[in-house]
């Protein structure tokens, strides 16, 4: 296997040359100064699987169809309090088939804040690039931020691995 130092430097970002051969990406982590808040929000209004591995450790998985892989994990862990907060620009996004659900989980959550420990909700909007996509994003009770969205052409961000790096384009003519 070659050092990381004997990569070329402009191979980097190209799986196919990576020195780590991954299978998915399969696992986050956070923590929760209210793993119970954290379970209601997570199990009832996101639509995870949860499991409570010990007093202060909970992990959600999620199934997912798009890579065709069975699942995604977050592991949780307890902790007294939140020493980095994480910024709305730094969240977990969860994509929704269409417009409608989007406007449908936000009036659930907004009506549901103190169910859930939610610090706040922010209203729906076109979102991301060009407005391509429509969502909203709100904060839980340990300062973690989430996105509810809907993506409509997922073909068109996936055409953005086809085009390459951006800095890269006028040299290839794309």
């Amino acid at each position: 296997m070659q050092r990381l130092d004997e990569l070329p430097a402009k191979d980097w970002g190209k799986g196919a040359s990576s020195v780590i051969k991954p299978v998915m990406l399969s696992r986050g982590t956070l923590d929760s100064i209210d793993l119970e808040k954290t379970r209601l929000l997570c199990e009832e209004a996101l639509g995870f699987e949860c499991a409570m591995l010990g007093a202060d450790r909970l992990i959600l998985r999620h199934g997912s169809d798009r890579s065709g892989e069975p699942y995604w994990v977050l592991e949780i862990q307890a902790v007294p309090e939140i020493r980095t907060r994480q910024h709305v620009t730094n969240h977990w996004g969860i994509w929704v088939p269409d417009r409608q659900t989007v406007d449908e989980s936000y009036e659930v959550l907004e009506a549901n804040k103190e169910r859930y420990g939610l610090l706040r909700v922010q209203n729906p909007r076109q979102t991301h690039e060009d407005g391509r996509d429509y969502s909203f994003y709100f904060e839980d009770i340990s300062h973690v931020w989430w996105e509810i969205g809907e993506h409509p052409d997922e073909d068109a961000f996936m055409k953005f691995f086809g085009n390459g790096d951006w800095d890269q384009q006028g040299e290839s003519g794309t």
